[in-house]
């Protein structure tokens, strides 16, 4: 499971049991959770609770990079994992983490 975490007001903190595993049962370590969730947080400019195409068009640009339209469309649709048009935080984790492994 992801942690509790609410983006929605700017809050910044992630719920952790501090007596819980060092890592979830994804096997992710919880300081790694921490780090997504905070670039999560820098992307979802809105705090809306999720990422849309004009925020990933932003933090792209952020980042040096001029996103061609289509392929921007692409990448959020590749994290859309239920195909509501934008990224949530569990979806971002997941997608994240998964290609990280791979």
């Amino acid at each position: 499971t992801v942690p509790d975490v609410d983006v929605s007001d700017g809050g910044s903190h992630v719920d952790l049991d501090i007596d819980a595993p060092a890592w979830d049962d994804r096997g992710l370590f919880r300081e790694f959770v921490e780090e997504l969730v905070e670039a999560f947080r820098h992307v979802d400019t809105d705090r809306g609770g999720d990422i849309d195409e004009n925020e990933l068009k932003f933090a792209a640009r952020s980042l040096g990079f001029e996103p061609n339209p289509r392929r921007l469309r692409a990448m959020l649709a590749a994290m859309d994992e239920d195909g509501g048009g934008s990224v949530d935080l569990g979806e971002f984790i997941n997608v994240v983490s998964r290609r990280i492994v791979d």
